[in-house]
């Protein structure tokens, strides 16, 4: 059995580990925050498996970070994994996300995706996803306890992506499940070994390609197909010679 985690006060400041996932699972995750936050609000850990990384607790830091792209990057990932220099493991899928990346890279992505969240295009989603949110409200129940995370917070998420990339709505958690697989570690819950991130990644490359949209007409204002038809992109969307947008 693991030992009990201390309170946050009862150890070394420089022994604090925001990495250890006990911390969440037990409920101690705040109070570790609160210890750093007054006592080392940039707090760093050198850990074999996640490299060297530093923990932000104070809001202003965390704002100069992320406001300042040209001192901090985010290409070499926005989660942690492996050290940054350390090969992929056997197996992995070298993939670039959109959201890791660097400008001029970020900006050249961003300009092709930002008309579908543009205020005209969620002005038109704006009756969908008003009656989506009371839908799924209404669904909870008044009584007993639930998962706020799977039954709002991703529900409502997966319906808008399924919408936005003409997903077949009965499938919607394939979008979800897929998420989970492409960010979490193997050994964690989620996949035992790359093999299986690999796998199902693949699964999912499969699926896009196949023609589920109702019509070409329809399909020609979606996310993925504003993707595959910018010049901008051509690496990043096909990146396997089965083209994940190749539906459009």
């Amino acid at each position: 059995m693991d030992n009990p985690i201390p309170d946050a006060g009862a150890i070394s400041v420089d022994d604090i580990n925001m990495v250890n996932p006990r911390l969440f699972a037990e409920g101690k995750a705040e109070s570790y925050f609160a210890r750093l936050r007054e006592d080392d609000p940039v707090h760093l850990n050198e850990e074999e498996l996640t490299g060297r990384y530093w923990s932000l607790t104070k809001y202003e830091d965390i704002k100069a970070v992320d406001t300042d792209p040209d001192r901090f990057s985010s290409a070499h990932g926005i989660a942690l994994g492996l050290p940054i220099d350390a090969p992929l493991p056997e197996s992995a899928l070298d993939v670039s996300m959109f959201i890791a990346m660097d400008r001029p890279k970020h900006e050249e992505q961003r300009i092709t995706v930002a008309p579908i969240v543009a205020p005209t295009s969620l002005k038109r989603l704006e009756p969908i996803i008003r009656a989506r949110v009371i839908g799924i409200l209404d669904s909870l129940p008044a009584d007993e306890p639930f998962n706020w995370v799977d039954k709002v917070s991703i529900e409502l998420t997966t319906q808008m992506l399924a919408t936005l990339f003409d997903f077949p709505f009965e499938e919607r958690r394939k979008l979800t499940r897929w998420s989970d697989v492409a960010t979490a570690a193997p050994g964690t819950g989620v996949v035992d070994t790359e093999e299986e991130r690999r796998e199902e990644l693949l699964e999912c490359l499969g699926y896009f390609g196949r023609p589920f949209g109702r019509n070409a007409k329809k399909t020609r204002d979606r996310t993925l197909c504003r993707c595959s038809r910018t010049a901008r992109t051509p690496k990043i969307c096909n990146r396997s010679s089965s083209s994940a947008i190749s539906f459009c």
